[in-house]
């Protein structure tokens, strides 16, 4: 494996002993997802996360026990955008002076650059998609206008993104820095589609978007034409 890409998987269930809330707060939390993570008092702390990224852009998914996650002046070191997406579980999410709840498949977007609140009330299972400020403010959206705003679980270009993210596990599209550089870019095609609305930069990310949709299911098609014809062969 590449050393640029990253493949890590934590769980609050490895860190034993008497201080070992402590210790998942300060490695997972602090450190990593630059959270203060306070667990629910009436539920122990339940996190199971595994982290993909590649340079430009993460990927996290997991489960969550109701936990607040507090992001405050202090533990801001970036700028990236992260968009927060919970098939399963209800968390409300503060920001920038506006609140909003994301339950059953709807998502919201993040910034780092800002201090904000994620209070889980149950549950939950989440995906966290990392982008870079940078690479989104060249596509022409509103970024800031989009932070705190509810996503609605049947928009299109949220489920092609939350679809195409399994690409993070497949080694042999990261086996390049070009592949890599490419699905980073088809990534942040996606995300521009959900921030809007700059009209120039939702016409650029939606046509490379689409592309890039089309591109995976025709591998997937391929994939699956080239075992049906090795089983008819044996």
């Amino acid at each position: 494996m590449s050393n640029d890409i990253v493949n890590l998987r934590l769980r609050s269930a490895d860190f034993t002993g008497a201080d070992s809330v402590e210790a998942f707060r300060e490695v997972y939390g602090r450190a990593i997802m630059r959270l203060e993570i306070d667990p629910s008092p009436d539920h122990p702390l339940e996190v199971d996360f595994t982290i993909k990224a590649v340079p430009g852009f993460s990927f996290a998914t997991g489960t969550m026990s109701p936990t607040v996650n507090r992001h405050p002046p202090s533990l801001i070191d970036s700028d990236d955008i992260v968009l927060v997406y919970a098939p399963e579980g209800c968390g409300t999410i503060s920001q920038m002076g506006r609140e909003t709840q994301i339950a059953g498949g709807a998502a919201t977007f993040a910034s780092d650059a800002e201090a904000g609140v994620f209070q889980g009330h149950s549950p939950a299972k989440l995906y966290n998609f990392r982008f870079t400020r940078k690479m989104l403010s060249g596509m022409l959206v509103d970024i800031d206008a989009a932070i705190a705003r509810p996503i609605a679980p049947g928009n299109t270009a949220l489920w092609l993104l939350t679809r195409y993210a399994s690409v993070m596990s497949d080694l042999d599209a990261l086996a390049t820095p070009a592949l890599r550089s490419t699905i980073v870019t088809h990534m942040h095609d996606l995300a521009a589609l959900l921030l809007g609305p700059g009209p120039d930069g939702i016409h650029v990310a939606g046509r490379r978007g689409v592309r890039a949709a089309c591109a995976r299911r025709s591998c997937a098609r391929s994939n699956r034409t080239s075992k049906e014809t090795s089983r008819r062969a044996t």
